[in-house]
């Protein structure tokens, strides 16, 4: 797959919501924030991952093949020092990502099978990611720049909360964005930041600007291990995942997460803002949080610790058939995660919709000329 010639105008196009400058900005009480100030603090992830597959054929051999796929996602600073947030989907594997990564391999080979009727071993090797900024985030510490390698310092899977840290060593001054004290008010204003990633179609992805999406609180929400969220109308889609959503104060209240699969209407979620502060910290970054409404000051200003040819072998076989369909976006049993993960909760003898996470957005991969089945 001819993907890596594409990256650098992919890659900018998947930046997201914005940032303060410098250290954390501060707004006075009511003061409603600036975009521009924001948009610092947004970069986008572009998240690289391989695997090897044994392909088995029809007459009893095997052959090992590598595959790659390409998605990006949306993180923002969470402190001064280069530590970046983004959403655990972006960086953590899960059945989509395999299934994903078996169609590329099939269309590249000219299989002519679909990667969800195949039962072939995949073992996935660990991510490679980079960040960036487009000239689009005027002032951000990677504005215009070449993209940077990151590392995974810890993620949580999407039932256990779907929170990322990455970092990028020996980064100072970065833009840090405030988190929000307390749980948002169903009815609060908000806003969801990113690069959707269907304003590549339409942008110049080196200049693209992140959009703001404005929308309210609509309710929070727990799925069935007791991971709390927060339900919003803004018009949140595909790029955007790991991008912030923001109070009317600029303070970060979770991270842009999932999705219901098949609603025409925005049901959109995001990450607890208490449990994003607790994982944040568990990692060792110092985070800054906004002061509550009712506090004098004290203890809010963030000091928390924060190839052989198949042609004469036969065709690949299939193999035993994968049963159930894939998640469009999440892994395994009640997913609520945005890729792959179907959560089925049953009320009245009614199934709820599935929910999906935000999809990674996806780089095509190359379309093979077809020349018959192997």
């Amino acid at each position: 797959m001819n993907r890596k010639s594409t990256a650098a105008s992919i890659i900018s196009a998947a930046t997201i919501l914005g940032a303060f400058t410098g250290a954390a900005a501060a707004y006075a009480d009511g003061a409603q924030y600036r975009p521009a100030d924001l948009d610092k603090s947004i970069v986008w992830v572009d998240v690289t991952w391989e695997a090897t597959v044994t392909v088995p054929f029809t007459d009893g051999t095997t052959e090992k093949k590598r595959a790659s796929a390409d998605f990006f996602c949306t993180g923002w600073f969470a402190s001064t020092t280069g530590d970046i947030a983004t959403a655990g989907h972006c960086v953590t594997k899960d059945d989509d990502l395999r299934i994903t990564l078996l169609q590329n391999l099939i269309d590249d080979n000219d299989y002519g099978l679909k990667a969800t009727k195949v039962d072939w071993d995949v073992v996935i090797d660990a991510p490679t990611v980079h960040v960036g900024q487009p000239t689009g985030v005027p002032g951000g510490p990677f504005t215009g720049g070449l993209p940077l390698v990151a590392q995974v310092v810890a993620a949580q899977p999407f039932d256990d909360g779907d929170n990322a840290l990455l970092r990028v060593a020996d980064l100072q001054n970065t833009p840090a964005l405030e988190l929000a004290d307390g749980i948002p008010e169903t009815g609060e204003s908000i806003t969801s930041i990113g690069f959707p990633g269907s304003v590549m179609t339409v942008a110049d992805v080196q200049r693209q600007h992140p959009s703001h999406k404005n929308g309210t609180v609509s309710s929070r929400q727990y799925s069935k291990h007791g991971v709390p969220s927060t339900e919003i109308d803004a018009a949140v889609s595909g790029g955007m995942s790991g991008g912030p959503t923001v109070d009317d104060q600029g303070h970060v209240i979770g991270i842009n997460s999932f999705k219901i699969n098949g609603e025409s209407q925005p049901f959109n979620f995001v990450t607890d803002a208490k449990s994003l502060h607790d994982f944040l910290n568990a990692n060792g970054v110092v985070v800054t949080q906004a002061a509550s409404a009712g506090q004098n000051g004290a203890g809010s200003d963030g000091d928390d610790p924060g190839g052989h040819s198949p042609g004469r072998r036969g065709r690949p076989r299939r193999g035993r058939p994968r049963r159930g369909r894939p998640r469009g976006e999440r892994p395994r049993a009640a997913r609520l995660r945005p890729g792959r993960r179907q959560l089925r909760v049953r009320l009245a003898g009614r199934r709820w919709p599935r929910r999906q996470h935000l999809p990674r957005e996806a780089r095509a991969p190359r379309r093979p000329r077809r020349a018959g089945c192997p």
